[in-house]
């Protein structure tokens, strides 16, 4: 089997050719967002505004952490009781 009918064969599978199709989207918004978020705070925003920014983003990973966390019970224990004791 040559490299033309190995082509046709592997672009007649729709799920491969979405599959592919996403992820080079995916990268390539990936690489945008990484582009752009280096002007952003030191252009636009100057040095305040780049710590607001980055103050910003660790309230933006907090949030996960907090959900995985509570969901996990590790930090639980009763403060009162049936009784109210």
């Amino acid at each position: 089997m040559g490299l033309v009918e190995s082509l046709k064969l592997t672009l007649q599978n729709k799920w491969f050719v979405r599959y592919v199709i996403g992820t080079i989207l995916y990268w390539f918004a990936f690489n945008m967002i990484r582009a752009v978020i280096a002007y952003y705070p030191v252009v636009l925003t100057g040095p305040v505004g780049a710590l607001f920014l980055l103050a910003g983003f660790f309230v933006f990973l907090k949030y996960p952490q907090n959900e995985i966390s509570s969901g996990l019970e590790l930090y639980r224990k009763k403060v009162l009781d049936k009784d109210g004791n």
